[in-house]
C-alpha cells in the first residue's frame, strides 16, 4: 500500500510540477545548444610515414627488431623536439608558437608496423593540412641532416579532400546533453522539495507527516461562481466523519482552524455549517475570528451585536443570533471590533456563551482565528475539539507540523484534518450524481 502511495505521489508531483517541468528543460536544452553552436570547430588531418630498415635475407634477429622499434621510438622523440617544431614554425611564418604546435600534434605508432602516425588538429581544415603537410617535409629533411638516413618515406600528401575530419562535436550532441542536464536539474530540484519544502497536498501525506486522521478534502474547482455547491458531496463526506467523531466522543462544539491565514478555513467552516444543517440538525456558526471576520459577507448578514457585544455584557443571547437563509442554520457574528481579541477568547462570558448554545444546538461551528495568533488556543479550552485546515496549494509539512505541536500543548483534543484545494482529487463522480 506505501509502495502505491509512494508511486502516486510521484507522478502527482510531475503532473503538478508539468509546466515548469517542460520550461526549465526546454531553456537548459535551448541555451546549452546555443552555446555548442558558438565553440569553434576542430579539424584533424592525418599523414603516414613508412620508417623503412633493410630486412637481411637470413631473416630479422631479435636484437634486430629490438632495434627497429627502438628507432621508431627516436623519431617519434624527435617529431616533438624544439629543433624541429621551430623550422615549422619557421616555414609557417611564426603563425603558431611551439606551445601551440605540440599540443596540436599526436604521434602514434603501431608495434606490429613500420608506420608513424601524424595526426593535427587545428580551427580549419586547411591549417590542419597545412600544418601536417609542413611537418612531415621538415621532419624528412633533419632526419637526412640529423641522422644521415634516408629512410622515411611519405605516404602521399595529405588533402583536404581525403585526409581531414571534422573531429569536435556535432551541435546535436550539446542539445541532447543538455535535455537530459535539464531532466536532471528538475529531478533534483523535486527531490529537494519534496523532501525538505513538502506540501501536505494529499491526504496520504497529511496522515503520514502529521500523524492524525484526515476526514476529507476539497478538490479544485475553477470557474465555478459557488464553489459550495460543486463540492457538496466532498463536505457530505467531511461531515459524516465529523459526525463519527461527535456521536462516539459525545461533541457538540469545535473549532477549525488553521496554520496561516488564507488557507480557506471560513470558507470550510461556513461550508460545514450549511452541509450539518442540510442534515436536519442545528447549527449555529460563530464568527470567532475577532481580527478579521468574515463570515458576515459570507452568509450575507446585517451588521449586529456578535461576540464582542455579548462579552462586554452589551447584548444578550437572543440578541447576538441571527437566522440565515439556510434552514437549521443560524449565525453569531463577531461584533464590534475589540482592543484585546485574546482575553475575550479566554474569557468566562465565552465560556458561558458557548455552554449556552450547547443547549440550543446540535452542533457549534466555531471559526477561529489561523494559529499565528493566541487568540484560538484560548478557545481551545472551551470547546469540546477542533479541526486543522490544511491548504494543498501552500501548507508546508513543517509549518502544519508546528501548528499540531501548539495544539497538543494545550491539549487540544485534534478530530482530524481537512485538505482544501486538493489537485489531485477527481470530481468526476460528484459530476455524475
Amino acid at each position: 500500500m506505501n509502495d502505491s502511495i509512494d508511486i502516486k505521489h510521484i507522478f502527482g508531483v510531475i503532473k503538478s510540477y508539468w509546466y515548469r517541468i517542460v520550461m526549465i528543460v526546454l531553456l537548459i536544452t535551448c541555451t546549452g545548444g546555443a552555446i555548442g553552436l558558438t565553440i569553434p570547430k576542430i579539424y584533424e588531418a592525418e599523414m603516414d610515414i613508412l620508417v623503412n630498415y633493410s630486412i637481411p635475407s637470413t631473416g630479422v634477429s631479435i636484437n634486430e627488431i629490438d632495434a627497429n622499434l627502438r628507432l621508431i621510438e627516436t623519431y617519434k622523440y624527435l617529431l616533438s623536439t624544439n629543433q624541429v617544431l621551430e623550422k615549422v614554425s619557421d616555414s609557417l611564418d611564426n603563425k603558431v608558437s611551439l606551445n601551440e604546435l605540440k599540443n596540436k600534434i599526436i604521434i602514434t605508432s603501431n608495434n606490429q608496423s613500420q608506420i608513424m602516425t601524424i595526426q593535427v588538429q587545428d580551427g580549419t581544415a586547411k591549417s590542419a593540412v597545412d600544418l601536417v603537410n609542413t611537418l612531415a617535409n621538415v621532419f624528412q629533411e633533419e632526419v637526412k641532416a640529423l641522422m644521415k638516413m634516408d629512410n622515411l618515406i611519405i605516404l602521399g600528401e595529405a588533402s583536404i579532400k581525403n585526409n581531414t575530419s571534422e573531429i569536435s562535436p556535432h551541435p546535436a550532441f550539446y542539445f541532447v546533453i543538455s535535455f537530459f542536464l535539464g531532466l536532471l536539474i528538475c529531478f533534483i530540484f523535486l527531490i529537494i522539495k519534496e523532501t525538505y519544502f513538502t506540501i501536505l497536498n494529499q491526504e496520504e501525506l497529511t496522515e503520514k507527516h502529521l500523524s492524525l486522521p484526515s476526514l476529507g478534502s476539497i478538490p479544485v474547482i475553477k470557474g465555478q461562481l459557488n464553489i459550495f455547491e460543486h463540492s457538496v458531496e466532498s463536505f457530505r463526506n467531511i461531515r459524516a466523519n465529523i459526525q463519527f467523531q461527535l456521536n462516539v466522543q459525545k461533541l457538540k462544539s469545535f473549532v477549525i482552524t488553521s496554520s496561516l491565514a488564507g488557507e480557506g478555513k471560513s470558507f470550510i467552516s461556513a461550508s460545514l455549517a450549511k452541509t450539518f444543517a442540510m442534515d436536519n440538525k442545528k447549527v449555529v456558526y460563530i464568527d470567532a475570528d475577532l481580527r478579521r471576520p468574515v463570515g458576515r459577507k459570507i452568509f450575507n448578514m446585517k451588521k449586529q451585536a456578535g461576540i464582542t457585544s455579548f462579552v462586554a455584557g452589551q447584548a444578550n443571547l437572543v440578541d447576538i443570533i441571527q437566522q440565515t437563509e439556510f434552514e437549521n442554520l443560524s449565525f453569531i457574528g463577531a461584533g464590534p471590533f475589540p482592543p484585546n481579541p485574546a482575553e475575550i477568547s479566554s474569557s468566562n462570558k465565552m465560556k458561558t456563551l458557548i455552554s449556552e448554545l450547547e443547549k440550543l444546538f446540535d452542533v457549534i461551528i466555531i471559526d477561529s482565528p489561523p494559529l499565528i495568533v493566541a487568540d484560538v488556543l484560548s478557545l481551545i479550552d472551551i470547546v469540546d475539539g477542533c479541526l486543522l485546515v490544511i491548504n494543498g496549494s501552500n501548507t508546508k509539512k513543517d509549518i502544519a507540523k508546528k501548528s499540531i505541536e501548539k495544539l497538543h500543548k494545550v491539549d487540544a483534543n485534534i478530530l482530524g484534518t481537512i485538505l482544501n484545494k486538493n489537485k489531485f482529487q477527481q470530481n468526476s463522480s460528484t459530476d455524475y450524481y
